[in-house]
């Protein structure tokens, strides 16, 4: 049996749970040389990173930004209520709403599953973007990377069973594990296609 076949051979019930039978659309209006800029941006900052910031630092860096972003997330979410929600309105919330957001995600890591996946895709991709030469060949194949984000965004943070290329699998790490979900799997990271298709079929029930 082909990997092709074992997805084929899926059920319904279970299809909604394989992201890799969806498959997304190729939208016309996004040019691929934004992923590829992208990249480029990513691998300055890195660059920059690595000959400025020691280890902690960075780490210290990429913790400050998450909660910033958390905040913001959490402003934009009380103005949107405010606005449209009587309820809401009713039991008074105010600024204070921002940090019990963010102590709230802390102390659940299952929280925001999206955010954390995209948060891993993006700090991995840019250690992927740094070691690949610009006007390479490696560097032209980061022009799909839009879609495997957005692939990674869907599937990884919601579905029981994701499956996806090597390079996904390396940037999602074990960020799914982390929300509580099994890990991702893929050809490469499996052993073969034969592995591959025996844990697929174990984590199916077929």
């Amino acid at each position: 049996m082909t990997v092709s076949q074992a997805l084929a051979s899926v059920p319904l019930a279970n299809m909604a749970s394989i992201v890799t039978a969806l498959r997304l659309t190729r939208d016309p209006n996004v040019d691929r040389s934004d992923a590829l800029q992208n990249a480029r941006m990513l691998r300055d900052d890195r660059n920059w990173a690595a000959a400025n910031l020691s280890e902690s630092e960075k780490t210290r860096v990429r913790g400050l930004m998450w909660r910033r972003a958390l905040r913001e997330a959490a402003v934009a979410a009380h103005r949107r209520l405010r606005g449209s929600s009587d309820d809401y309105r009713r039991a008074g919330h105010g600024a204070e709403v921002q940090d019990t957001f963010v102590d709230f995600v802390d102390a659940h890591p299952a929280a925001v599953p999206m955010r954390r996946v995209g948060d891993a895709m993006l700090y991995a991709f840019a250690e992927v973007a740094q070691r690949r030469a610009e006007g390479s060949k490696k560097e032209r194949e980061l022009a799909s990377s839009l879609y495997d984000q957005a692939h990674a965004l869907l599937g990884a943070a919601y579905c029981d069973v994701f499956t996806c290329d090597a390079l996904v699998d390396r940037c999602l790490g074990d960020v799914r594990i982390g929300l509580g979900l099994p890990k991702q799997l893929s050809v490469a990271c499996a052993g073969g296609e034969a592995a591959f298709i025996s844990e697929l079929m174990t984590r199916v029930a077929i």
